[in-house]
């Protein structure tokens, strides 16, 4: 869909390499309280897109982006891998005036933990400017939303070699709730799921003795994976850096691999494992009606003020 561009933008002028930090808040409430799910706008600001044809970057004319952010508080999270496509937001200015569709497309999205609240930013566009004389925009609709839960999986110990693997549970494939236990598990027959050292050796980083470990998993179960916690033998969580992580999830599997570097602890003979899910995904209808403008805030009734 193409932007329609009015000759005059005044209220709305701004260079298209500045990010406006205007912010917003949700004048609807409805389902979005009912499910827990907060949402405000970020930032709005003009940008163009870029994509490259035959060798050859093109850049497209101006465009109203903005970036939203839904909340939710822990264990509660939002599912990575699940596109819902191309939605849509109705689009009215200050005036009563209604515009082209705003669009947005959850797909691959990042989240960030703080305080036990969990934060995902979704980017939208707006499918024309507004007028020259619109105080503010009001979005409307509703937004597709893929929840799940945070699960922490059973404690895993297997042979510091690579290769080795151990067959293991997961939330979902027995109907059970994936609760975590302090137990180490060292072998599992009846699921097909399972945990792959794929890689592990040691090596020296910057004059330390470190590990780098190469985890797989392989699940029968729609989940995602967040991480892996690697444990020593008191059950403390060490210090690692992931050194990247690739997906291959599914409706009715998932596939995953993880690179870890941490602190060699020693013996080496076995390394202790828990996988940390997204578990019990579901999509779920989150009312959305926000207004935003030049001045920043714009709760009920403040335009009366302005």
């Amino acid at each position: 869909m193409e932007m329609r561009m009015h000759g005059m933008i005044s209220n709305w002028l701004v260079p298209a390499a500045v990010a406006l930090s205007w912010v917003a808040v949700q004048t609807g409430r409805g389902a979005a309280v009912e499910n827990e799910v907060g949402i405000g706008m970020d930032n709005v600001g003009w940008d163009s897109d870029r994509r490259c044809r035959n060798g050859v970057w093109e850049e497209s004319a101006l465009k109203l982006k903005f970036c939203m952010i839904l909340s939710v508080s822990e264990p509660r999270c939002f599912g990575e891998y699940a596109d819902t496509g191309l939605q849509y937001l109705d689009v009215t200015d200050s005036s009563g005036r209604k515009l082209a569709p705003a669009e947005i497309r959850l797909s691959a999205t990042i989240q960030n933990t703080a305080d036990g609240m969990v934060y995902l930013r979704i980017a939208g566009t707006a499918g024309e400017a507004p007028g020259p004389d619109a105080a503010w925009l009001r979005l409307k609709g509703t937004l597709r939303v893929p929840l799940a839960r945070l699960v922490k999986g059973d404690v895993y110990e297997l042979p510091a070699e690579k290769g080795t693997e151990v067959y293991i549970d997961v939330p979902g494939s027995n109907g059970g709730e994936g609760e975590a236990s302090e137990d180490v598990v060292t072998a599992r027959t009846a699921s097909s799921s399972r945990i792959v050292l794929k890689e592990y050796k040691k090596i020296e980083y910057e004059g330390k003795k470190m590990v780098k470990a190469e985890i797989g998993l392989e699940a029968d179960a729609p989940i995602e994976l967040s991480a892996f916690q690697i444990l020593n033998d008191k059950n403390e969580v060490l210090e690692t850096m992931t050194g990247g992580m690739s997906y291959s999830p599914v409706e009715s599997f998932c596939r995953a691999d993880a690179t870890y570097f941490f602190e060699d602890l020693g013996d080496g003979k076995k390394l202790r494992i828990r996988p940390i899910y997204r578990a019990f995904r579901k999509l779920v209808k989150i009312p959305v009606d926000i207004k935003f403008g030049m001045r920043g805030e714009i709760r009920e009734g403040s335009e009366k003020r302005q």
